[in-house]
């Protein structure tokens, strides 16, 4: 995997360095008894268009979540990218874990071990869109998908095959995964192996990402997220890129009240079912959100 500069990474202590401190977190003291005193202890975020702009990690962003493991947060990359693609992807090694596949595969980012949480994409699937003239598809152990714009033909492939499999969107992809597979069942799993039933804060930007809010405790929408998102958040970051997730760890570490125990008409109404998620996901337009600033 590569650094933020494009060049190939070969500091072995900060695998080393990332292996120790995620031990640390599980241990009765230090970073272990941090955790247990914060109700959110860990941060679950998307990857390109909340943490990662143009390819590239702000330097933001990487200190925040230094900062976030310095202080005993477990931090999970819950991402649409496949393990090829996540060669490339920026600080992936300060991650516990890694949902790829918007939540068909997880990934330990230390030893790459792959589970695969989904089925194999039906070789008829594959076939079919590319006889609908989609050759630009990228297939991964579970995920098949290519542009929004081709979220139609997707959908009317999948119907017509008559398959148990939907299609999810977000700002720039269409991707199709087996029914039943999405970030909250992704996130899920990754939450039942770190230990931590829901203490945990999502950061999102696209409407594939309400439903990685299901698993948590707090979803949170950066400044220039998709509406869609916003209506579904719990809050809604001032900044965007690099600065939203930043700001989001200085809430987490600076005990603020008012931010891990939101009062009740500070919520809105994310806490929906998958299929209801899928359906309105596919809808033109969204209200604006009501959810709060900070």
């Amino acid at each position: 995997m590569t650094n933020e500069d494009g060049t190939e990474s070969s500091d072995t202590k900060s695998v080393v360095g990332a292996e120790e401190e995620r031990t640390m977190t599980k241990g009765n003291g230090g970073a272990g008894q941090q955790l247990a005193n914060r109700q959110y202890s860990l941060i679950a975020t998307d990857g390109d268009g909340t943490i990662v702009v143009d390819g590239k990690m702000p330097t933001s962003t990487r200190h925040a979540l230094q900062r976030a493991r310095a202080g005993g947060v477990l931090l999970v990359l819950v991402t649409g990218e496949t393990f090829q693609q996540l060669e490339e992807f920026p600080g992936v090694d300060m991650f516990d874990l890694v949902v790829a596949e918007n939540g068909a595969v997880l990934i330990n980012p230390v030893t790459r071990a792959e589970t695969v949480l989904g089925r194999k994409p039906p070789a008829d699937l594959v076939a079919a869109l590319k006889a609908a003239g989609l050759t630009q598809l990228n297939v991964g152990q579970s995920i098949v998908s290519a542009k929004v714009d081709s979220a139609a033909v997707l959908e009317a492939v999948v119907a017509r095959l008559n398959i148990d499999w939907h299609v999810i969107r977000n700002r720039r992809d269409a991707m199709i995964l087996p029914s039943g597979i999405d970030k909250a069942s992704g996130l899920a799993v990754a939450l039942q192996e770190l230990d931590v039933p829901a203490e945990a804060v999502a950061i999102g930007d696209a409407e594939n990402d309400a439903a990685m809010f299901q698993s948590c405790g707090l979803g949170v929408a950066v400044a220039d997220a998709a509406p869609f998102l916003k209506q579904r958040s719990d809050l809604v970051t001032r900044g965007s890129g690099g600065q939203a997730l930043a700001d989001l760890v200085e809430r987490i570490l600076g005990d603020d009240p008012t931010f891990r125990e939101p009062p009740v008409d500070q919520v809105t109404n994310h806490r929906m079912s998958a299929d209801e998620l899928v359906d309105e996901a596919l809808q033109e337009s969204f209200p604006a959100s009501n959810a709060p600033a900070y």
